[in-house]
Order: structure tokens, then C-alpha cells, then sequence
């Protein structure tokens, strides 16, 4: 139901900020520009994608608004590269082309984004947890005096919806959510810990200090200055990585229609400059230990592989080879 409202308000700002640019640059709304529902549907398709992947509909991390901020900017510098990049890939023919439009809108969009996500959003999940007893309830697993202080943030921060059961109840607690505080610093132990404890109808949310020297940006608070980060079973994912695969082969593709006349050029200066195939191939590892094949320009001469600087499949300077023989 919170994701619907902060999908819905998302819309509403859009179709806001787009019919008052409308009017400012051009004098009204309808039939003013031919291809002005061309550009809402686009801006109504990737706008919310973009908040999907940024974790902006994850209720969350609205528990510290400056990590919003810097997502809700993120977000629409990325919108408004891929509306610059889809246009000129057009040629504008099914977008508005004004640069004083587009310039009012995302400019419009985006302090109404910020006012909505970052000074209403808190209040509205606050009234919404307290009136409607919508709260989650959370079993705390970890030393038992460090429950006090992950159960006094919790209770100042009503804006993540989480109730952190004390050790003595989470232990009668068989269902829900996991808060698991991990004082370990041995990285083997840390992630022991949060393979056994990993649920799969829910979260599991790790509070842990050596997350702090990984530096991954992905924590969705910190306790004390303590990272936390949200884990989940590998099948909750499905429709995220999906999603994220039609955004990265659309990007691709886009980006291979705007390059294309730069890769010509390069195919050419390597043809003029050396003998061989234009495109190096080789095989690599991929995610999860997959083989893939992966294509580059060639940068090196005809045969590198085989040559005496590869033994092995590991490079040799050649330079320290011959100085060996001498």
C-alpha cells in the first residue's frame, strides 16, 4: 500500500510538472506541441524505474533523509541523460525539443520530488504506523546488552515501521523479520552468521561495524555511526534483476545508436594502423562464475595472446625477459 502512494504521488508530480511547463513555455496544454504524449508516456515509464532501482519506494531509508536527497538526484540526472540521449537518437520525434521546457520541467519535478519524498513522506509513514498498527514486528538476535540501543533508534525513528522485540520475546516470536547484530569482526563469521540466519518469507536486517571498511553505499541506516543493511532470500530478487536486465539492454542499445559514427571511426584507424581483426574477443568470468565471451577494440598487436609476453595465461614483461637472458 506504501509503495501504490508513493507510486501514485510520483505520477502526480509528473503530470504536474509537465502540463505547468506546458503552459509556462508555450501557452497551454492541449494540441500545443505534437508530440508532447510521446514525452509523458517516457517520462511516466522511466521516472518510476529509475526511483525502483535507486530504492526510493523502499519505505526504508527514509529514515535518513539525506541518503533520499542524494538518491532522488542521482535518479533524475540519470532521467534527464536518457531523455538528452533518446532524443538526439530520434531526433526529438517523440519528444518535446524546447530546451526552456525541459529545463522547466525537470527543474519543477525535481524540488517537488524533494519536498514530497523528504518533508512529507516521514510524516505521512509516521501517522500511517501509528494509526493503522501497521508496524513489523522484528526478532532481535545478538548480545542482549546491545539490545537498549538498537531498540531506543527504532523507537525514535518511527518511520521504518520496525518493533525490536527484546532477546526474551524473540525467542517465543516465530515468524517475522530478524534483526541480527553482529559484534565479530572476522569477515568468515560474519557472513556464517547471516547465511544461517537468513530467512526467506521476510528480511533480514545486519547490524555490523565491519561493514563500515566494505563501503558499499547499499546500508539503509547506521546506529551509532553502525551500518545496516537488509538481506533476503535470492528468489525475492526475481523481479528486480529482470528488470534491471531490459533497463541494461535498452541502455546498451541506445548507447551503441549514439557511439556508432565514434566506432566507426576507431574501426577504421585500427584497420589503417595494423594488420588483424578489428574486434578482440576473449573469454572472461562472469557474475556467479559464468563464462562469457567479451568484445573489445583491439589495442594490441595481431596475436598478443600466443606471443612470448602470455605464459600461461599470465603476463610476462617483456622487457624483464630479456634482461634475464642477457
Amino acid at each position: 500500500m506504501i509503495r501504490f502512494l508513493l507510486l501514485l504521488t510520483d505520477i502526480v508530480i509528473i503530470v504536474a510538472a509537465f502540463v505547468s511547463s506546458l503552459i509556462i513555455r508555450f501557452g497551454g496544454v492541449s494540441g500545443v506541441i505534437h508530440n508532447q504524449t510521446g514525452t509523458i508516456i517516457l517520462l511516466l515509464l522511466t521516472t518510476p524505474l529509475l526511483f525502483y532501482f535507486n530504492d526510493l519506494y523502499t519505505y526504508l531509508i527514509y529514515a535518513q533523509p539525506l541518503r533520499v536527497l542524494s538518491r532522488i538526484v542521482r535518479a533524475w540526472i540519470v532521467s534527464f541523460l536518457l531523455y538528452v540521449i533518446f532524443g538526439f537518437a530520434t531526433k526529438f520525434y517523440f519528444q518535446v525539443e524546447s530546451r526552456t521546457f525541459i529545463v522547466l520541467f525537470y527543474s519543477s519535478a525535481f524540488f517537488l520530488f524533494v519536498f514530497a519524498r523528504i518533508f512529507l513522506t516521514g510524516h505521512i509513514l509516521n501517522l500511517w504506523f501509528r494509526t493503522h498498527g501497521k508496524s513489523r514486528i522484528c526478532r532481535y538476535l545478538g548480545p542482549s546488552e546491545s539490545h537498549a540501543r538498537f531498540a531506543e533508534f527504532f523507537a525514535r525513528t518511527p518511520v521504518t515501521g520496525i518493533i525490536l522485540l527484546d532477546p526474551a520475546e524473540s525467542e517465543k516470536q516465530k515468524s517475522g523479520d530478524k534483526f541480527l547484530f553482529i559484534a565479530d569482526k572476522k569477515y568468515e563469521n560474519c557472513y556464517n552468521k547471516i547465511k544461517e540466519n537468513i530467512i526467506a518469507d521476510g528480511e533480514l536486517h545486519v547490524a555490523c561495524s565491519i561493514f563500515k571498511d566494505l563501503n558499499l553505499g547499499r546500508e539503509w541506516c547506521t546506529v551509532d555511526g553502525m551500518p545496516v543493511y537488509a538481506f533476503r532470500m535470492k528468489s525475492s530478487y526475481i523481479f528486480y534483476d529482470s528488470l534491471k536486465r531490459i533497463m541494461d539492454i535498452i541502455g546498451a542499445f541506445i548507447a551503441l545508436l549514439v557511439l556508432s559514427p565514434i566506432f566507426a571511426i576507431i574501426s577504421v584507424a585500427i584497420r589503417i594502423d595494423s594488420p588483424g581483426s578489428i574486434i578482440y574477443k576473449q573469454k572472461r568470468c562472469g557474475r556467479n562464475g559464468s563464462v562469457f565471451t567479451f568484445y573489445k577494440f583491439r589495442s594490441m598487436r595481431r596475436n598478443a595472446d600466443n606471443s612470448v609476453d602470455f605464459v600461461n595465461g599470465q603476463f610476462y614483461d617483456a622487457v624483464v625477459m630479456k634482461t634475464e637472458k642477457m
